[in-house]
């Protein structure tokens, strides 16, 4: 795995990749999970991995439906909106796009800020309850 695919795994993981509106949790059976990613990328891959998953865990009581490539109208910078507006109960969102959000989201669109693998993971374990404390103040949660 190279440096790019190790910062996009990152972007993906910690870039509020996952996004969920807490009262769907109750109210919904089949979510609808926006991307601005294309489904053969690595992270349309990594979301439809993530559809079969959850899809396994739940006994199929939770359907997650993913649209690509934007087809949804929603972008990476529009994603938390889109949750916290209910048109969306999930999203997969490019996390530079949302720095305007919070700066906390622009850290995994830095250039060289890791070099390995086990580097990558470690930045993703440190940034995760700091996105994750972002998306809370806005009523959001981290999925992964």
């Amino acid at each position: 795995m190279g440096l790019e695919d190790e910062l996009r795994l990152l972007s993906m993981l910690a870039g509020a990749c996952l996004l969920l509106f807490p009262a769907a949790l109750q109210a919904q059976t089949v979510w609808d999970m926006p991307t601005e990613y294309p489904q053969h990328a690595m992270p349309g891959v990594g979301l439809t991995a993530f559809t079969k998953y959850v899809a396994e865990s739940s006994a199929g009581k939770l359907e997650i439906r993913p649209s690509f490539d934007a087809k949804a109208g929603i972008k990476s910078a529009g994603m938390l909106a889109a949750i916290a507006e209910g048109r969306v109960q999930a999203g997969d969102a490019f996390a530079g796009a949302l720095e305007a959000e919070d700066p906390i989201f622009a850290l995994p669109s830095l250039p060289f800020l890791v070099t390995s693998t086990a580097d990558a993971k470690r930045l993703a374990d440190i940034a995760r309850p700091h996105l994750a404390a972002a998306l809370q103040k806005k009523g959001l949660r981290l999925l992964i």
